[in-house]
């Protein structure tokens, strides 16, 4: 059986960061695929040139 299931990192993730996350009420299974869907990109005043 495939099941799809979307979910926000509250919060948001850095550039090259990492998040830790709990998407509740998942069925169990041995394993778990996870796609980012969606990304902005945000640049600071100090990278500009």
């Amino acid at each position: 059986m495939v099941g799809q299931r979307i979910a926000f990192v509250p919060g948001g993730v850095s550039g090259f960061g990492r998040a830790y996350f709990e998407v509740p009420n998942l069925p169990a299974a041995d394993h778990y695929r996870v796609s980012v869907w969606d990304y902005t990109w945000h640049q600071a005043d100090g990278d500009r040139r």
